[in-house]
């Protein structure tokens, strides 16, 4: 099974078998799973798993003193671009065509070649430790009926075609930089305070939309809508329209919003539009 291109970080329980600053694999050598592998991290505190659930046998890739951003997810295009990996750092795993390379020096820019389709830092993303909890009232709530029936499937669609327009939305095109700007001025236009915020990612300028409708009860607390607004493809700079990559979930915010902000709420909300790799608080259509 390929390790998925975007990681999915699941912090782990710690156990003291393991020295700290190594990566390894875990496979599930089960029946019902023959076909599992997990990269995993682990630090003094904690051990950090990349994508699926772990399972029985572990096989070291690097260990000593490094830290997580001295690795980078590398995905390729063909075999060719296993050689140009090489350029980054020491290959120390490789499923296919998707590695993680033990960096030579720190990742700026773009690593721009023929055969690399993408190049990205494994991030550390850490859940609070204390969940907020959600309060739920139970029952038939008549405002909520009158939200979810004002959602309309030919504003979903109008919006959903505008994104998929750009050609592309990949995060250091033109075209999601313009896809950011009417997002932000469509949420301006529903009365919501919306901004446009940058951020550095790889030595390149990125962008996330953040609008804000404040709460008339407690205003520093948020519920937060989320979804990317870049897309991608074998052809990021030419080919990536996304239209569920993740042009329906951007527009599933942006509706959210248009209803929403026809009502009063207690809480803060922010939705947001973000560019798809990094902490939450580097990327936000929120």
């Amino acid at each position: 099974m390929k390790l998925p291109v975007l990681c999915t970080l699941v912090l782990l329980t710690l156990s003291g078998t393991m020295l700290a600053g190594t990566l390894f694999t875990m496979t599930d050598m089960s029946a019902e799973a023959t076909d599992s592998y997990v990269i995993v991290y682990r630090a003094e505190d904690h051990v950090l798993a990349f994508g699926l659930q772990p399972g029985k046998t572990e096989v070291v890739l690097d260990s000593g003193a490094a830290d997580l951003n001295e690795y980078a997810l590398v995905t390729t295009r063909n075999d060719n671009g296993i050689l140009q990996a090489t350029e980054l750092g020491v290959i120390v795993y490789r499923d296919e065509r998707t590695l993680i390379v033990r960096l030579l020096r720190p990742l700026k820019g773009n690593f721009l070649r023929n055969d690399i389709f993408m190049v990205q830092p494994l991030l550390e993303t850490r859940a609070p430790s204390t969940p907020i909890p959600i309060p739920m009232t139970g029952g038939y709530d008549n405002t909520v009926a009158d939200i979810v029936a004002a959602v309309s499937e030919d504003s979903l669609i109008s919006i959903t075609t505008n994104y998929q327009s750009y050609l592309t939305r990949y995060s250091n095109t033109n075209g999601y930089d313009t896809a950011s700007e009417w997002s932000s001025d469509r949420f301006t236009s529903y009365g919501l305070d919306s901004e446009i915020k940058h951020f550095s990612m790889l030595g390149y300028d990125c962008q996330n939309v953040v609008a804000t409708q404040t709460g008339t009860v407690n205003p520093a607390r948020y519920w937060i809508i989320c979804g990317h607004l870049d897309s991608i493809s074998p052809y990021t700079q030419t080919d990536a329209p996304g239209a569920d990559d993740n042009g329906s979930g951007s527009a599933a915010v942006m509706e959210a919003a248009r209803v929403m902000s026809q009502y009063n709420f207690e809480y803060s909300l922010h939705p947001l539009g973000r560019r798809g790799t990094g902490s939450l608080r580097q990327r936000a259509l929120c």
